[in-house]
């Protein structure tokens, strides 16, 4: 779609509440972290760390390739059965700061990474010897039996995503030797890992973004792939890297390329994950890395991933270099303006995970603008799992639209007293700023909104009030309390409380992400008093849940719903 824009300053959005797209797919995750921004990743939404920067290397009695600048050795009496030979104190650390805090891991297997230091490869640690890569695979399968089976004094965190190296095409594997020895050691590390435990997902490897855009360097990502098909391997999910594509829209045309790699090849059911992307890497004075621009190009570009055949992706980085967050400032996040674009999709994706339709975006898909500043602005939908609220972004990354007009049809509050509009803001000298109006009630609404020219990111949380002032999905009740399940992440057990404080007619069911009921876990009349239920989701798809409490009596009504997340 082509759409040049001038002498128009009110854009039009329509938003049917609904009819419902699919679930707002699990974008809101970063490599590396979160270091002394943990407020932040919290407060973010950040869901999943790619695992980076665990320094020094798990395996340095192998080789000396993460550590040296000098040309690589390898350690030929290495035993990779052998406990003593693994130092795993650097990354137990940093894996167990994630579990401890609810993020998800996404494994990068060879992730060590001095980021402080000088650069280590040279020559990465292509093992001549070692032609069947035992080794390396005994080592990475050793790896996940640590984090995932306690081996060598290690954990049960039930890490499910492990990626085998990263970028191999741009110099992290030894480029004196065929690039079929690369996918020959993917084989084998594959093979030993899914013989191990075959409901793990395994894939690769990180393509660098050249081998994405560029015509002439595709010749790794297909050889990869066909080698995968014609050998039977085990190929769970393809990454890649994506930088330098000043268009948003840019994800959702590469995207495209992947996925059309994957279905030709018969892998329609592959995952294509994003594991490293943002707007450049490493030119720290490009003015979008941290601005209102850069916000609403990261915003714009989430957007259209959201639109795009794509199943996950991995922002480099959460912090550091390139961040979304800066240092935590007295226990409080500190974002960047990036970050707040960031921030604005992740708090929809989190509190509202069911997309609706929404009409309006004006981007440009044309390839040979991806790398150009272009007119993009772009407008994503969703609602709460308990149908009470309803969620509007829009991202104006570059258009001459100065002002909104929304318009939502369908909404089921008629009946309420009012609708309220929170709305969070963050263009040039306004970081989030929230405001808050009024509406009539009804089954639609019209919202318009002023001064909102590019770049500008806007927020909408929309959900109906009642007579007293008190938003209709919870709170009715103070007395009464759903509390946040325990643990959290579970596996596949947890244990859900709650209070009464009054006799009154209870049902707690569970739904997953698009609202279908998966269990009723109570459903009677019950004193007052506190009780605990167990919820037992050994036959349920790793994914996010809802759990929803109803009590009624003949004086008062209380509906709370919490989400809690099953990771095996």
């Amino acid at each position: 779609m082509i759409c040049l824009l001038y002498g128009q300053n009110q854009k039009s959005f329509l938003v049917d509440y609904s009819q419902v797209i699919g679930p707002i797919k699990p974008l809101s995750n970063v490599t590396a972290g979160p270091g002394n921004s943990l407020a932040g990743y919290k407060d973010a939404r950040i869901k999943m760390i790619r695992v980076h920067d665990c320094w020094l290397c798990d395996f340095p009695i192998y080789t000396d390739f993460f550590t040296t600048t000098n040309p690589v050795h390898i350690n030929s009496s290495f035993n990779p059965m052998d406990s003593s030979q693994y130092h795993w104190a650097a990354t137990d650390s940093v894996i167990t700061i994630n579990y401890d805090n609810g993020f998800e891991t996404f494994f990068r297997l060879g992730i060590s990474f001095n980021l402080t230091g000088t650069h280590p490869y040279i020559d990465p640690p292509y093992d001549p010897n070692d032609t069947t890569y035992n080794n390396i695979s005994e080592v990475f399968k050793r790896t996940v039996m640590h984090y995932n089976n306690g081996w060598d004094n290690g954990f049960n965190y039930g890490i499910k995503y492990w990626e085998v190296w990263n970028e191999p095409d741009g110099g992290f594997w030894n480029q004196s030797v065929p690039a079929y020895t690369f996918y020959e050691m993917y084989e084998t590390v594959s093979n030993a890992i899914k013989t191990f435990d075959p409901n793990l997902k395994i894939g690769g490897t990180g393509f660098l973004s050249g081998s994405v855009v560029s015509g002439d360097q595709r010749g790794w990502i297909n050889n990869f792939i066909a080698y995968c098909k014609n050998n039977n391997v085990p190929l769970d999910f393809l990454s890649w890297h994506l930088y330098g594509r000043h268009n948003p829209y840019a994800v959702h045309v590469y995207s495209d390329y992947i996925s059309g790699l994957l279905d030709s090849a018969g892998f329609n059911n592959v995952e294509s994950i994003i594991s490293e992307t943002n707007i450049d890497l490493g030119q720290s004075n490009n003015p979008d890395l941290d601005s209102p621009k850069g916000a609403a190009w990261l915003a714009s570009m989430l957007i259209s991933a959201q639109m795009a055949p794509l199943d996950r992706l991995i922002m480099f980085r959460g912090n550091l270099f390139m961040n979304l967050l800066n240092d935590d400032v007295n226990g409080n996040p500190s974002y960047t303006w990036n970050g707040l674009g960031f921030k604005s999709f992740s708090v929809l994706a989190d509190e509202a995970p069911i997309q609706i339709d929404a009409e309006g975006s004006v981007f440009i898909s044309d390839s040979s603008t991806m790398a150009t500043d272009t007119t993009n602005i772009m407008i994503l939908a969703s609602k709460t799992v308990n149908n009470d609220s309803c969620y509007v972004l829009i991202s104006n990354y570059n258009s001459s639209y100065k002002d909104y007009k929304i318009s939502i049809t369908h909404l089921p509050w008629a009946s309420a007293d009012s609708i309220r509009v929170t709305q969070y803001l963050t263009k040039s000298g306004v970081r989030y700023v929230e405001s808050v109006s009024s509406y009539q009630a009804s089954d639609s609404v019209a919202i318009n909104l002023y001064n909102v020219s590019a770049p500008s990111v806007v927020l909408l949380k929309i959900l109906p009030i009642t007579i007293a002032g008190i938003e209709s999905k919870d709170n009715l009740i103070n007395t009464f309390n759903l509390e946040q399940n325990y643990p959290n992440p579970f596996n596949p057990t947890t244990t859900i409380s709650y209070q009464l404080s009054a006799n009154s007619k209870i049902t707690l069911k569970v739904y997953d992400i698009l609202g279908r009921e998966v269990t009723m876990l109570v459903n009677k009349e019950q004193p007052a008093g506190k009780y605990k239920v167990n919820f037992d989701a050994s036959k349920l798809n790793n994914g996010i849940y809802y759990y929803r409490i109803i009590a009624k009596n003949k004086t008062k009504n209380f509906e709370q719903t919490k989400k809690m997340t099953l990771l095996r």
